[in-house]
This record gives C-alpha cells, structure tokens and sequence, in this order.
C-alpha cells in the first residue's frame, strides 16, 4: 500500500448506525493507516483540496443568481474576505444595480452552503429588505 499522503491535513470517518452517528477525527497518519487496514473507509482531506472543482461548481449555481459569468466571479472573489454584514450589503447593491438577478432564499443558500455567510437566513431577508 504505497500512497501519497503529502499534504493530508486529517482524515474524518462517519459511521450511521441504528444507533446513533458515530464521527471520528484522525490527526495523525499513522492512525489513518491502522484504520485503514481494519477496513475503515476514510475520507482523505488535502490541503487546498478539490478548491478550485468546489469553487467551479459553486460558480455554476451562482451564476443562476447573477447576470453574467464575470459578474458571479467578480462577487464571489469580493466576498472571500468580507463578512456576513458586509456580504449581504453588497449582494444588496448587486441586486439593486441589476447585477443580481435573484438575491433571495436561493443566494443566501448557496452562500450558506459554501460556508461563505454564516448567519441564518432571518437575518438575510431582513437586511435585504432594509431601505
């Protein structure tokens, strides 16, 4: 079993049963290795892992919520750094400028999903519909 392991930053397994959920974090590779070969399935996170794939595909499904391809990516690299405050304030200026097409449930969705706004919903309609 030679594998390349450069990069790995954990290693978490799930396991649902009857009885409950059962997670499990591995720090370290050689406890992922001992797992391994009892047959645990395990979930290999890498640094910067599948990045750039997640942000492709989270690019595809905002782009339903905006008017252009360059527009999504434009708002998407805005708010990388920005917080749940300010995202909503410029998701609202892109909705108002006609940029965004749908600033709804849809958008604070995906945001949510991505983990990219961390507040509920509540509070996006709220400040959306401020004036």
């Amino acid at each position: 079993m030679n594998r390349d392991f450069s990069g790995v930053t954990h290693y978490t397994q799930v396991d649902v049963q009857p009885g409950g959920i059962n997670i499990q974090h591995v720090e370290h590779l050689h406890q992922a290795d001992i797992l391994e070969a009892l047959g645990i399935e395990l979930e290999v996170k890498k640094k910067g892992a599948s990045r750039q794939e997640s942000d492709e595909t989270l690019l595809t499904k905002l782009s339903l919520c905006f008017k252009d391809e360059d527009t999504t990516k434009r708002f998407l690299a805005s708010i990388r750094e920005m917080d749940d405050t300010e995202i909503v304030r410029l998701a609202k200026k892109y909705s108002d400028s006609g940029l965004c097409t749908d600033a709804s449930k849809a958008l604070w969705k995906l945001l949510s999903e991505a983990d990219l706004y961390k507040a509920g919903y509540p509070n996006w309609n709220k400040q959306m519909n401020q004036r």
